[in-house]
């Protein structure tokens, strides 16, 4: 029996070692038997490419990623672990094991009287919603139907204005089933005339009626607000 409680207690060590979160002062990441999952931005230079995580470090793939085709300034959540660094440009080598890519956009245009028709302004359920990377981050729950791909946007509709307005068009797809959807948005081409940090205003309409969510941004800054640091579902809704 003392045999027997000892292979217990070690075995139950042992699990606990393996899910074990890192608290790292530079990156979000957590440990699963698989390896680490962060959100980064794919970074694509002339001889490849690399992630650059929302606090700024660099990460090279070290192994061969098939099917994968990068694209600048991708958002994407990865599934790695770590290996040998021996490159002096980037902060971390990694094996990369899966990729899930985030539809990332730019700020639409501004169809001024036509944005209703264009852009849509079907109610969303924000889920989460912060600034990183450069990017305003969003995910949201909205009914789906899978017979129309959903049109999300990010709207500046009042020039060098510091209110923005998240869009939303399912075009009538069925309200079948409840889901999630990822986007991005680039911030790099915000207009305004404010030099500096500023208050950063994304306007919603939500099941609940108009939300607005406030954030602080500086212009060509990484603005990390939150940290992702649990596996996050990848919705394989229809998107555009």
């Amino acid at each position: 029996m003392k045999k027997l409680s000892a292979c217990i207690s070690g075995l139950f060590f042992l699990l606990s070692c393996l899910f074990i979160t890192s608290c790292s002062d530079d990156d979000p990441i957590i440990w699963r038997v698989r390896g680490y999952q962060s959100l980064f931005t794919v970074i694509v230079e002339e001889d490849g490419y690399y992630f650059q995580s929302d606090r700024g470090n660099t990460f090279l793939p070290i192994s061969p990623v098939y099917g994968y085709a990068p694209a600048k300034k991708q958002r994407a959540f990865v599934t790695y672990t770590l290996g040998p660094n021996e490159s002096e440009i980037s902060d971390y080598a990694m094996y990369v094991h899966r990729i899930d890519t985030i539809l990332s956009k730019d700020i639409a245009e501004n169809l001024y009287d036509k944005n209703e028709n264009v852009y849509g302004n079907d109610p969303v359920k924000i889920e989460k919603i912060w600034i990183g990377g450069g990017f305003l981050n969003i995910k949201f729950g909205t009914y789906w139907g899978g017979k129309e791909a959903h049109f999300v946007n990010l709207l500046q509709e009042e020039e060098e204005d510091a209110i923005l307005t998240f869009r939303h068009n399912a075009y009538d797809d069925p309200e079948l089933r409840w889901g999630y959807g990822w986007v991005a948005f680039d911030l790099s081409g915000l207009e305004t005339t404010t030099s500096g940090t500023r208050e950063l205003t994304v306007q919603v309409n939500t099941y609940n009626g108009i939300q607005d969510f406030t954030f602080t941004y500086t212009p060509g800054e990484i603005n990390t607000e939150e940290d992702i640091d649990e596996e996050e579902e990848i919705s394989s809704a229809l998107l555009f």
